[in-house]
């Protein structure tokens, strides 16, 4: 995961990119349409997707004309749908037999989905159809891939994103940051750019909970939020302390950040024009341009002491519901928006996965007057995913309740970790239960 993904705390969505408008590129055919014998009428399949603005609906539908002015296998329609509920609703349908062919997915659903029969395995496809995946940057197994299959086809990436107003730097003579810049750094910039009279701060961050962008910090402290086997939560760790601590402070002990944008959808002061630096979402890029003052990203900075830098970031896809009636003619469209023809068309979107695609003018002018190179280099070198888990819905909305109090300034951070950890920990002692 408009914030794109235009989900709570809770859905991965917000990891989905509201951007700009279609950019109506013709597609070529680096994958070839038809693979397969096929009898000459098309056949019917239908997308869902949950709704998140009118250029998201537009490019997206943009990419579907395209697909069908080329197949001569499918004819696919598109469904947009609300994104409240949308997951319940698509379990309900699978149930019920009457679930679209193909959706699209987020990695807190690829488990709980494919673990009981929901998704269809891509990995024969991908094998059958000789599918090239070397240009990809973006490795689809960190969250696509379970239990040896391969459930979900790329949409694009995208994630945490620095961005700054140079509007209000240039105005008050602050250099521009560079490469190899320090959390110390920020504070410093920060503390220069806020001006009280005009209620202006120098940083602020949204959602901040795990595991959006509070989890950068954290490993750039040198720790984790949940151990490697992921089935224990280090949030009360020393270095998970350290980092929140220091981000709780920017707004009660600096006095350089308004209070923390905990939910999706809340009202962005960086969009005022009245906030210098902003750890958002590559969803928030559309919103910005239009914001009406000069901006462009940053680098993520790194730890003063262990000169570790970090960014979160995932990925949404495209599944096929394993109760579609024509596998074959479902595959033919996921093939191509799940390709690099597909995300040549959705390239204002987000970060498309294939290599040529990111690599292309058309790619960087669409971004402009963003340098969007800038948070596809901290993707590529320090990118880290979201902590996906069977069980994320779960945590994550335990971890946004009791560290609820720590953002507010209500209770302290070793407190509000403490009762985080033993939540999760509690969550994750119920897995294999009946």
């Amino acid at each position: 995961m408009d914030k794109h993904i235009q989900l709570t705390p809770t859905r991965l969505s917000r990891r989905t990119f509201a951007g700009a408008a279609a950019l109506g590129l013709a597609a070529s055919s680096r994958f070839p349409l038809v693979n397969i014998a096929r009898a000459a009428q098309k056949t019917d399949i239908r997308i869902a997707t949950y709704t998140i603005s009118e250029n998201w609906d537009k490019t997206i539908k943009t990419m579907i004309d395209d697909f069908n002015a080329q197949s001569t296998l499918a004819n696919a329609a598109i469904e947009f749908r609300p994104g409240d509920q949308y997951w319940d609703k698509l379990q309900t349908e699978y149930a019920g037999g009457n679930a679209p062919d193909i959706s699209i997915n987020q990695i807190d659903w690829i488990v709980p989905g494919a673990s009981r029969g929901m998704f269809v395995d891509l990995n024969p496809f991908y094998e059958r159809d000789q599918v090239d995946l070397s240009g990809l940057w973006y490795d689809m197994k960190k969250e696509w891939a379970w239990g040896g299959g391969m459930y979900g086809a790329l949409l694009y990436a995208g994630g945490q994103a620095l961005y700054y107003n140079k509007t209000i730097l240039d105005a008050a003579g602050e250099a521009v940051p560079k490469a190899g810049w320090t959390w110390d750094d920020l504070l410093e910039s920060a503390k220069r750019l806020t001006d009280a009279s005009k209620q202006q701060f120098g940083v602020t961050l949204s959602l901040p909970n795990p595991p959006y962008w509070s989890c950068a910090f954290i490993q750039g402290a040198g720790g984790s939020v949940l151990n490697d086997a992921r089935d224990q939560c280090l949030l009360d760790s020393d270095q998970s302390r350290e980092a929140l601590q220091w981000l709780v402070d920017l707004t009660f002990t600096h006095k350089v950040a308004p209070q923390m944008i905990l939910a999706d959808g809340a009202d962005n002061p960086f969009l005022t024009g009245k906030v210098a630096y902003y750890f958002g979402g590559t969803w928030d890029e559309a919103a910005t341009r239009t914001a009406g003052f000069d901006w462009n990203f940053l680098p993520m900075p790194a730890h003063p002491k262990t000169g570790l830098r970090s960014v979160q970031m995932g990925s949404n896809a495209w599944s096929i519901l394993s109760t579609a009636q024509d596998q074959d003619a479902a595959w033919e469209v996921v093939k191509y928006i799940g390709g690099p023809d597909g995300a040549a068309n959705v390239q204002s979107l987000g970060i498309p996965g294939w290599t040529s695609v990111v690599e292309s003018e058309a790619f960087t002018e669409a971004h402009l007057p963003g340098d969007i190179a800038i948070p596809v280099a901290d993707f590529r070198e320090v990118g880290h995913d979201y902590y996906g888990t069977e069980d994320a819905n779960e945590w994550w909305a335990a971890v946004v309740q009791e560290l609820g109090p720590m953002w507010s300034g209500e209770d302290t951070v070793e407190n509000s970790t403490k009762r985080a950890t033993d939540a999760v920990n509690e969550i994750f002692s119920r897995r294999g239960s009946v």
